[in-house]
Parts: structure tokens; sequence; C-alpha cells
């Protein structure tokens, strides 16, 4: 008897990201070092009325992938917390965790898991299953690289959305999704480092 791996639909996963976002999403207001992901979508406009101030460090592509946010810290040391995409390459999906902050740019952040537990579908699937992955840290990242193989019934298509339920950084459990990018969105990405960094 062939063992065949668990799927949940996309409608699933909607709604596993819905709730799981919605008991995060309670309040922007939290105490200092807490991590607010109400603003991890990577369209937020960052235009709300908010009681207290605190900026927001948007991250750069350190490797010619695609940003997108994860959540943030409040209190006079902020941090944001991003993953930058990469496009699909030898059957696998890799992005890295990067932090930036009013001090600091943005570089790798060590997340201190063995595993992280994903679920991936076609970008443009309207309806079916979602498959699991893990991702695990690659060789030499310290952590801050990650990567997951592309289950078979996957590879055809060329771009996948993928739901993280579960990422702890600096003892905050979030969670965030994400498209891989197109290779249009990686050569614009592309530009845009080079740009910036003359």
């Amino acid at each position: 008897m062939k063992y065949r791996q668990p799927r949940l639909s996309v409608f699933g996963v909607v709604v596993v990201m819905f709730v799981v976002a919605g008991m995060f999403l309670l309040g922007c207001e939290q105490p200092d070092g807490s991590i607010d992901t109400e603003h991890a979508t990577a369209d937020h406009d960052h235009d709300h009325d908010h009681d207290h101030d605190h900026g927001h460090f948007h991250a750069k592509a350190l490797y010619g992938g695609h940003v997108v946010a994860i959540g943030h810290t409040h209190g006079k040391d902020a941090t944001d917390y991003h993953a930058e995409v990469m496009p699909i390459r030898d059957a696998q999906i890799t992005f890295h965790v990067l932090a930036s902050n009013a001090r600091h740019a943005s570089q790798p952040l060590q997340v201190k898991a063995e595993t992280i537990l994903a679920y991936a579908a076609g970008a443009n699937q309207k309806t079916g299953q979602a498959s699991k992955i893990i991702f695990s840290p690659t060789t030499n990242s310290g952590g801050s690289t990650w990567s997951a193989a592309i289950p078979a019934s996957l590879k055809r298509d060329s771009q996948l959305a993928v739901v993280i339920p579960k990422i702890t950084l600096a003892g905050k459990r979030l969670n965030f999704s994400f498209k891989t990018p197109s290779a249009t969105q990686q050569t614009q990405s592309k530009k845009s480092t080079a740009e910036d960094s003359k």
C-alpha cells in the first residue's frame, strides 16, 4: 500500500490562513517588543490611524528576490521582519528571512527551528488541494535561508502560492504567505537592487 501525503484543499488553506491571521490581528497596539502582523501583507499601504507612532523600515532585496512582509515589533528598537522569496530553481522554493530597523538596513536573520511547515498550491489554481511542504535551513546559511522541494504534483506550475502558518521570530509566533516571483519580478528586483547599490 503506497503512502499518500495528506493534502489540504485551497479553500482549507485560505480558511486556516484567515483564522490564524485573525488571532494576530485583534489590534495593533501592543506592548514594546511585541510583534504586530496587521501590516504583514506585501501591498499594505500603511495609511491608517494609530494612537501611537512607529515607523516601518521596508527591507530591500539582498539576493535579487521579491520581498514580502512578515511582521514587526513596536518600541524604541522596533524591527521589521521580511522574507525575500526567490524564483523557483531546480524544483526548489527558497526564501531568506531578513530583519531591518532604524539603525540597520536589511540583514539576514537566524530562525531557530529545525524545519518550517508550509502549504503550497498553483498560484492560479482556483480549486483543488494544497500540498504540505517542509522547509529546511540551507547549508551554511546560519538558519536565515530556507528551502523546500516542490512536490511532483506542483512541478508543472510556473508560480506557486505558499502559506506558512507558523514561524517564530523574536519569540513571537507569526504567519505569512507569498507567491513565488515570476521571471519578470526577478528581473525588476535585480535592477532595483543594482540601482540601490550605486
